[in-house]
């Protein structure tokens, strides 16, 4: 006998998880839509105000689209059915890859510092604000600089002794 499933609950101003997800758009944003705006706001590289401008949003009705999409990535979750979020994170990762390569990584020297502070015990966060970089840009960056130092050895080697002076430049014990 299969145990009876638990009742999924009823998110305040969800959708009825009784019912299938709709997929119909939100004050005329689809899913497609909504993931660019997203992604284009994480990005980091325009403003808020000018990303939700080119949607021919305004902050109160982007709050209003963003919290009726989540709730219902949410509330598909809930009842097992990942198709919601799937869709999603395809347009997501499409628009993202898309606007990194418009955007440079910080530059190494820039890089190796925010790494060495962080290795260092610093909360990431802290951080990158301290450092005037968004964690957009930095998440860019690493994946520029991972990609970059695993195919050239003598720069990983170089990057990892810059680190290490960074640290010990702190008075930071290194390990051995």
């Amino acid at each position: 006998m299969t145990p009876a499933r638990p009742a999924i609950p009823q998110l305040h101003g969800g959708p009825n998880p009784g019912q299938p997800v709709p997929r119909d758009p939100v004050n005329g944003v689809d899913l497609q839509c909504y993931a660019r705006i997203t992604a284009e706001l994480a990005h980091g590289t325009a403003s808020r105000a000018a990303v939700l401008a080119r949607a021919g949003l305004d902050e109160a009705r982007w709050l209003l689209i963003e919290q009726a999409w989540l709730l219902r990535l949410a509330t598909a979750a809930l009842q097992g059915d990942f198709s919601l979020a799937s869709e999603h994170d395809a347009v997501l990762a499409a628009v993202q890859a898309t606007l990194a390569e418009d955007a440079p990584p910080l530059p190494l020297d820039s890089y190796a510092r925010i790494v060495a502070a962080i290795e260092g015990g610093g909360e990431p966060s802290r951080v990158l604000a301290e450092a005037g970089v968004r964690s957009a840009v930095f998440a860019r960056s690493q994946r520029a600089w991972a990609a970059k130092l695993a195919s050239d050895k003598a720069l990983a080697a170089a990057f990892r002794d810059s680190v290490k002076r960074l640290r010990a430049g702190r008075g930071e014990r290194q390990a051995p």
